[in-house]
């Protein structure tokens, strides 16, 4: 659930499965002045890296639920296409690899060459 965060003074995810020990109180809030929303639901990760990754439609229901629908844009093929703006490489490249074979990094060209190479470097370290 996307909510106002009082502490980072901003919009934050709060994932509910995440919270525990909830209960009800009697305890009351002060109104105050909140910033709009946006639904741009990446703009939290200024990120330093820019990159185009496909996506298999099987996953379709994750990228919804991790960035919402408005997110969805299609290429020709039927395949989700989705622009990413991710804080660092290597982080980047950690997300994509939780996909498995239902994602693939289009451009730009030089990470698409250095995922290939790190998923060399982890096939390597399962042949028999």
């Amino acid at each position: 659930m996307w909510g106002y965060c009082t502490e980072r003074e901003d919009y934050r995810m709060f994932k509910l499965t995440r919270m525990t020990e909830l209960a009800i109180t009697d305890d009351r809030c002060e109104e105050r002045a909140v910033p709009g929303f946006t639904s741009d639901k990446l703009r939290h990760t200024r990120g330093e890296i820019k990159a185009t990754v496909k996506f298999d439609i099987s996953v379709k229901w994750r990228i919804i639920d991790e960035f919402g629908a408005d997110f969805l844009k299609y290429d020709d093929s039927g395949d989700l296409v989705m622009e990413f703006t991710w804080s660092d490489k290597h982080s980047f490249f950690n997300y994509i690899l939780t996909f498995g074979d239902s994602a693939e990094i289009v451009s730009p060209p030089e990470y698409r060459q250095e995922f290939a190479e790190l998923a060399k470097k982890i096939f390597s370290k399962y042949e028999t």
